[in-house]
Formats: C-alpha cells, structure tokens, sequence
C-alpha cells in the first residue's frame, strides 16, 4: 500500500515522539508537604531513570532501593532515621536503614542516623549495598550515632556485638558487586563493636572511597577484607580499589572502651579492667590489587595494617603512598601476621601475612604515643601478674609472614620517648627475621631527638648502626623541622 505523502512525513515524528515521551526521567518529590511522604512510597513510583528529591524531615522507615537507575538527593535537614526500627528481639540481620540491591544508584545528601540494636548478633547498619550491585555511588551522606549497644559477658568474648555505617558486601558464590563510590561522607559516633565503620569485604571488584570523614568510632575506620566468613577462594576479596583523601580520626577500642575488646582476670578490681588497643585507621585485611593514597590517619589504634587473618592468605599488592599517620596509639604502620596463637604447646591459630606490598613518601610522626599517659608513652598493658607493662610498637611494625615489601622515601619521626628514655622508632617480631630479607628500605629519612637511646628493633641489634646495615640509603636527620620542610 502507497504511504501518502504527508504521512510518509507525520509517521517518524509520530514515532519519535512516543520514544522520547515513554524515555523521559521523572522528578519526584517527598516531604511533608508532598504528596508522597515517605521515602519508601517514592521508590515504589518510580521508573528507572527517575530523580527522587527528598525534602527536609525525619523520616522513620528502612529505604529499600531495588529499582535499576535511580537518583535519591536530599535537601540538607533529610534524615532516614533509625529509632524504634532497631529494638525488637529476633528481629533480621543485617538491620539496614538503607538497602540498594540495585545497579546504577546515586543515594546523595542523607543523613542515617539513630538505629541501635540492643540484641546479640543483630548487626545494625547505617547504608547495606548487597551482591550483584553495579555502579553504585553514595555521596555526601552523613551516618551518625548508631550502632550496637548490646555489652558482651566477659565469658563471651567479642561474640554478639556488631554494626557498620556503610557495608558493600558479597561472596565468593554470590554476584559480584561491581563498581562503587564511596565519596565526600562523613561517618561518626558509631559503636560497632567487633565490626568497621566503612568496610569492603569479600566479592568486590572495583571501589573508589575517597574525601570521606570517618572519626570518633571504637573500632576500624575503613577497612577492605578478603576471605571472610572461611571464604577462602581469590574472588572473595575486595580488590582493584582506590581509597584516597580520606581523614580518619578517634578510631580506637583502647579510647572508645569498646567492651568487644576488654580483657580482664577475674582476681582484678572493675578499675582494672583493660580495654586493648586493637584497631586501625585504614585496614587491609586479605585485600589485593588497591592504591591507598594521600590519607590522614590520627589518633587511632594503628594508622594502617596490611596483612591476612587466614592461615596461608596474604593482602596482595597494596600500594600505601603518601600519606599522614599521626599520634596513633600504636604503630603508625603495620604488616605482617601476628604470632601463631597457642594453647599450651597447641597451635590454635595461624594468621597470613603481607605480600608484594609498597610503602612510598608517608609521613610518620609521633605514633606509638598515648598523650594522656605521660611517661607510659603508649597503651595500658598488663602482664599475667597484674603489673604494667610498656607496649613497644614504633613507627614500623613488622611481624610474620612477610613477602617483598618495601619501605622508600618515607620520613618516620618521634619525639617522645617510653619511660626507659628509649625512642622507639620499629619494632620486630624476633621469629620474623628469617624474613627481613624481603622488607626492603630505601631513602628513608629517621628522627628521634636522640640517636643513642633509638631502637630499630633489628633481631641482631636494635642500633642506628645495624638498622643501616640492612637500610644502606637511609639518613638519620639531626632535626625535625628538617624533615618537615618536604612536607
């Protein structure tokens, strides 16, 4: 059949009319004074490509996003708040405020906040992305005061008491989450119990966490794991990640009094109780293939620690550069595996170690330091008699498990010394020189206000002399503004 002439020209604008109406992105707005007042309400209306815009309130309700390409803002004021969400006993876990289990997804300007679980093994969670989600990016998000407040027996050990701010989550036999951005957030006043405030874990391939805030936690500040759960395969590991700008502060079980970590003899007096010093600023726990780059990390328990926690895993090819640890209360860098637990003459546990790891232009100063404990000069330990005991960390610290790692053009520094007048600037783990042949350093520069009374740590001797025996280009420098003139 002959199309007319003026059809032949009506039909493809016709056509392309009915395409680009049926494609167009809808605003949609929630707020008191909406239509839609709650967030929950919005999502079920909206289509892929939609903007949801939040309007300024206290919405009280769990956000559930599992609609592919949407946009969720919040004006400044837009809180999904948590109270009378977390207390109900059997209730499920992970308890999530928010959950995107989604693909291409911008949650952007929330504040999370206010969900606290009083129950044992519920884990209470500001921001859950669950597996098979892609091209997730969380921006500008403000998760405060939530956590976990349930207090562990002493005879439970840790068990029981967990919560994350935000939580990008899979396994090996889950699909893999792909593609996140974590940027510009502010986490704080979290109680997270065994748990980390911002954590990758698992089957994670490609995250960028970078400009976040994350401060006054009692456990981890930003942690990426591999292997959990007894997950032992390769793609159960967060890797091919960028963690950049960042500044993590306060994140300590010793000065948060994180009850998870207490240890305590029966025979001892409530006051002396001790709350150990367990967390780090940034952890890389079994990562692999990640750039941690031009962070600040103070006053946490350690600055960084790169290793594994399984028995024959390793974190794998972290590249640490350029970045600050300060007046943490212990190491400013660790690596390696801790010592192998024993019951008796029982080997309980072995832990892995730190493999093809590189430690370039950091800047430490003043780590393995407790400033309200003067002449301590770290945290509170006592021995099995009850009497203190001086923790030595350093700057450095290298422990078992070690595979070519290197250490070049880093500044270390301190000021203070323990209480024995020895400046500690690494500590050593006595079994692990068999693998100091694989740590390499190289154009360091050292400080401390006196040469003599410097430990390096070196099983063979703790010397100037003998640290430069294994570090030929490292320099000792003679002031500290010296140093900071490069930084």
């Amino acid at each position: 059949m002959e199309i007319p002439e003026m059809s032949r020209f009506l039909f493809p604008l016709l056509l392309f009319s009915l395409l680009t109406t049926q494609g167009t992105a809808e605003e949609i707005f929630v707020g008191p004074k909406e239509s839609l007042k709650t967030v929950g309400q919005a999502i079920e209306s909206a289509e892929p490509g939609d903007t949801v815009h939040v309007r300024k309130g206290i919405y009280i309700e769990k956000v559930v996003i599992e609609t592919d390409d949407l946009t969720l803002k919040a004006e400044k004021g837009a809180v999904i708040h948590g109270s009378r969400l977390g207390h109900t006993r059997g209730g499920e876990s992970p308890l999530a405020l928010v959950t995107i289990k989604a693909n291409d997804i911008v949650l952007e300007g929330f504040e999370v906040s206010n969900l606290w679980t009083t129950q044992k093994n519920q884990t209470a969670v500001g921001i859950l992305v669950k597996p098979g989600s892609q091209r997730v990016t969380i921006r500008n998000c403000h998760i405060r005061n939530l956590g976990s407040s349930f207090v562990p027996e002493w005879e439970d050990g840790w068990d029981g008491r967990d919560a994350h701010g935000i939580l990008v989550e899979a396994r090996s036999y889950n699909p893999t989450i792909r593609d996140v951005r974590i940027e510009g957030n502010t986490l704080e006043d979290l109680q997270l119990g065994s748990s980390e405030a911002l954590v990758v874990n698992g089957n994670v391939d490609g995250f960028w966490i970078a400009n976040n805030i994350v401060r006054r936690c009692d456990n981890i500040g930003i942690d990426l794991i591999g292997y959990e759960d007894k997950d032992l395969v390769d793609t159960n590991r967060a890797r091919n990640g960028l963690v950049y700008g960042n500044s993590v502060s306060d994140c300590s079980t010793y000065t948060g009094k994180n009850p998870s970590y207490w240890e305590e003899a029966p025979e001892k007096d409530e006051d002396q109780r001790q709350f150990t010093s367990t967390c780090a600023g940034i952890y890389v726990d079994g990562g692999k293939d990640i750039k941690i780059w031009g962070n600040q990390v103070r006053d946490c328990d350690y600055g960084i620690e790169v290793t594994s926690e399984w028995a024959g895993k390793y974190s794998e090819n972290i590249s640490v550069h350029n970045n600050l640890f300060i007046h943490n209360v212990k190491a400013g860098i660790t690596i390696g595996g801790a010592e192998d637990e024993r019951d008796g003459d029982k080997i309980v546990r072995v832990h892995g170690g730190t493999k093809e790891c590189h430690f370039t232009q950091n800047t430490l100063i003043n780590n393995d330091y407790l400033p309200d404990d003067p002449g301590l000069n770290g945290a509170k330990q006592y021995d099995e008699e009850g009497e203190l005991e001086v923790d030595w960390n350093g700057q450095v610290q290298l422990q078992l498990h070690i595979e070519n790692c290197s250490f070049s053009d880093n500044i270390f520094a301190t000021e203070f010394p323990k209480a024995d007048g020895t400046y500690v600037m690494m500590s050593i783990l006595q079994k692990a020189e068999p693998t100091q042949a694989v740590v390499s350093f190289s154009h360091n520069q050292h400080y401390c206000p006196e040469k003599e009374n410097g430990a390096w740590g070196w099983p063979e001797g703790e010397s100037w002399e003998t640290h430069q025996d294994h570090a030929k280009s490292d320099i000792f420098v003679e002031s500290i503004s010296t140093m900071r003139e490069g930084l």
